[in-house]
């Protein structure tokens, strides 16, 4: 068994040292860290070895805050001939109440590092890998999964007159992105990464070669939305988002029809739980949805948890698409 995990379609490689100075865990191909016996971890180091040169900006965000930025100030680095490897100063923190075991994610410190990939033409990609545990504390697991893929473009500011004028293209361009897919979501919600210095000296370069294409399209190709729903379909449900490093198995929103007061049809929001997802898990034992699956499900819960007026979540999920 090895003390890495390689995400072979990446060259990423993730391993993980318990709370303290411990020697590298081993871990299978599936991601499952081997704890020793009789050990009760309180957190885990997040090792990752990166390709050098190969344009990758590694960080964390800061998840507790809505639009946080992008920092490495818990992370250190040293280089080998082949690699950038990154270690978390400060542990990924488990988190224990009753009989729930999770790896804290809202956090200024989340459970999860951000890999951002940027060409040389512009096409920008977003591998997150982090450690959770979605059976309550049974197993650690290091995970990953692509949560952006896309383009990005300079697009042209207008002057007060209504006109283009690149005389200075630094004072009248910005960047933008235009997702692969509208499964990626819009890119303004991850465009803190922007303002990273490795990532603005990254974009410079290809500022600086001409190497950006102009955004010549409608706006709203920047922002895709998803299918309807329509009150003809009871029972299903469109995710919004789900992060599989979020809560304690997993979660995310999604958007269903029901009836109001009135009994005339109403699109509401709902939260939706690994827990609850009746599928089976992928190969490394993680239970995954992503933006744009319709799913079915058998009942909406409200009053639960430690929001009682806060959105319902939805039990027994299957997905369809």
């Amino acid at each position: 068994m090895s003390t890495v995990r390689t995400f072979e379609e990446t060259g990423i490689r993730a391993g993980a040292l318990l709370a303290g100075n411990t020697p590298c865990l081993e871990v299978n191909d599936n991601g499952v860290l081997s704890i020793p016996a009789r050990t009760r971890p309180t957190g885990f180091h997040l090792m990752l070895a990166v390709p050098r040169n190969n344009r990758t900006v590694v960080a964390q965000k800061n998840i507790a805050q809505d639009g946080g930025l992008y920092h490495r100030f818990c992370m250190t680095m040293t280089e080998t001939d082949d690699f950038d490897v990154w270690i978390m100063i400060d542990p990924i923190e488990i988190k224990r109440a009753g009989s729930n075991v999770w790896t804290a994610w809202h956090e200024l410190k989340s459970n999860n590092v951000n890999c951002w990939y940027l060409d040389e033409t512009g096409c920008m990609k977003l591998f997150q890998v982090g450690i959770v545990t979605h059976d309550n504390g049974d197993t650690f697991r290091v995970v990953g999964e692509w949560k952006w893929q896309g383009q990005l473009y300079w697009l042209p500011k207008k002057c007060a007159d209504g006109s283009f004028d690149d005389s200075d293209w630094r004072k009248t361009r910005e960047v933008v992105g235009k997702p692969a897919s509208p499964k990626w979501d819009s890119f303004s919600i991850r465009c803190q990464i922007l303002d990273h210095p490795d990532m603005a000296a990254l974009v410079a370069d290809l500022i600086n070669r001409n190497s950006l294409p102009l955004w010549t399209g409608d706006l709203e190709e920047l922002n895709p939305s998803l299918d309807a729903i329509t009150p003809h379909t009871p029972g299903s449900a469109l995710v919004e988002w789900y992060n599989l490093f979020a809560g304690q198995s997993g979660q995310g929103i999604v958007r269903f029809w029901g009836f109001d007061e009135s009994g005339e049809p109403k699109l509401y929001k709902a939260w939706i739980h690994g827990s609850d997802i009746l599928e089976a898990p992928d190969p490394d034992g993680i239970k995954r949805l992503h933006r744009g699956n319709v799913i079915r499900y058998g009942e909406v819960k409200n009053g639960w948890g430690s929001k009682p007026n806060g959105l319902p979540k939805l039990t027994r999920v299957r997905r369809v698409r």
